[in-house]
């Protein structure tokens, strides 16, 4: 028997982080673009993304891979804080307002995958965050 797995919604969730003792300490949000002039830091979705990334003080990581056949840009957007409420409001707004910019951008045939996640950043034990 498959089970359907449990839904939350995004302040469901860090409230069960928080009552667990692990409140996130940010988010990620990793978009793989297949396009290549998206890759040009000029192109005027790199340049409205920018600026959107600006507006809520989110870190952007810019990646090439290349599997032989296709080069897709992954861009990984982080933010860190200590405040749980600001970061679900800014979670909130920054994929309300993404989610805009590249439907009025790009075409339904060129939109990115998307994988979201919460942080929680543990200092010298974890790797990760080294």
């Amino acid at each position: 028997m498959n089970e359907e797995p449990q839904t939350y919604t995004l302040d469901e969730a860090v409230e069960l982080m928080i009552d667990q003792g692990r409140p996130p300490d940010g988010f990620a949000v990793r978009m793989v673009f297949s396009q290549n002039e998206l890759r040009d830091t000029t192109h005027p979705v790199s340049e409205a993304l920018s600026s959107l990334h600006d507006k809520h003080s989110i870190t952007v990581e810019r990646e090439v891979l290349d599997n032989g056949k296709l080069k897709l840009l992954v861009l990984t957007a982080t933010w860190f804080g200590k405040d749980t409420d600001k970061l679900v409001t800014t979670l909130k707004d920054y994929d309300l307002e993404l989610q805009d910019l590249l439907r009025d951008q790009l075409p339904a045939d060129e939109q990115p995958s998307f994988q979201m996640g919460f942080l929680h950043k543990d200092g010298e034990n974890d790797p990760a965050y080294g």
